[in-house]
């Protein structure tokens, strides 16, 4: 287990001024505050959503507009407008707040391109799963097109990341991805101080691989659990870990053959877990 973790310095948070977007913003502030990094806000003005409007039968209802409107393209960008001036304020009063150095970028074009370009000056990129944008993709689509450049993605499911008590659950394999899949976890679950449950498959090499996690480990003064499991167990694992733990984090590999995207998206959203995703 030689390879390191990805080093968290710099966060970009997708923003949208949706209850969930603003939520996911004051989750990665906190975050930023405890591994000492900056955060990078983004607002993407859609032309996906500009270009809909002006179809003549066009309504829209959302964070822009609390029900059915007609809204034009000149309304329409009135309101973005006001959206991302509504986002700076509130990143400029949650980052104040906690001391955590920021900045913010208008951008404009299709959510998903714009989002993965300015990934590329980030470290891990943060969404909320509602929203104008993750609501008209599903959890892995979303993650898979939006997310190329950034290193780590984190898919907030609910509002406020970690509830009291909520542990972070890290699904990883033996090779060596799993050195800084377990470092990204460990990370995570110290700075919020969270116990870390660590699913691991069952074999031959079993008390080996869990011996030199723990030794990599052991730098965190972490509350540790393990779960063994076959392949074919994996799923049923995955539930006995998440269940009545709301408000956790799941760490995964983009790569992991065990569970594929869809079944992934399905279990978070039964779960309540977030999703944070090593690519």
């Amino acid at each position: 287990m030689t390879s390191s973790a990805p080093n968290i310095r710099c966060i970009l948070v997708g923003l949208d001024a949706s209850p969930m977007s603003l939520g996911a913003l004051r989750s990665a502030v906190a975050l930023a505050a405890a591994l000492g990094a900056e955060i990078i806000g983004a607002f993407v003005e859609d032309t996906d959503l500009l270009s809909f409007s002006a179809l003549p039968f066009a309504t829209l209802t959302g964070s822009l507009s609390p029900r059915k409107v007609r809204m034009g393209q000149a309304e329409l960008g009135r309101a973005m407008r006001g959206q991302a001036s509504h986002c700076r304020e509130a990143l400029a009063r949650e980052a104040g707040a906690q001391g955590v150095a920021w900045s913010f970028r208008v951008l404009r074009g299709n959510v998903g391109k714009e989002l993965n370009e300015a990934s590329r000056d980030a470290d891990l990129l943060s969404l909320g799963r509602a929203g104008i944008s993750a609501r008209r993709h599903s959890c892995g689509g979303f993650t898979a097109h939006a997310s190329r450049s950034a290193p780590l993605v984190l898919i907030q499911k609910d509002a406020h990341l970690g509830s009291e008590g909520a542990p972070v659950v890290v699904l990883t394999l033996p090779g060596e991805r799993a050195s800084p899949l377990l470092q990204v976890a460990a990370v995570l679950a110290a700075a919020q101080g969270r116990a870390l449950k660590v699913i691991a498959p069952e074999g031959a090499h079993r008390s080996r691989f869990r011996r030199r996690a723990e030794e990599l480990l052991s730098r965190w003064a972490l509350e540790l659990h393990w779960i063994f499991s076959r392949p074919r167990g994996t799923s049923a694992a995955l539930v006995e870990a998440l269940t009545g733990a709301r408000g956790g984090v799941l760490v995964i590999d983009a790569d992991n053959p065990w569970v594929d995207d869809r079944r992934m998206a399905a279990l978070v959203d039964r779960s309540g877990f977030s999703l944070m995703i090593l690519r």
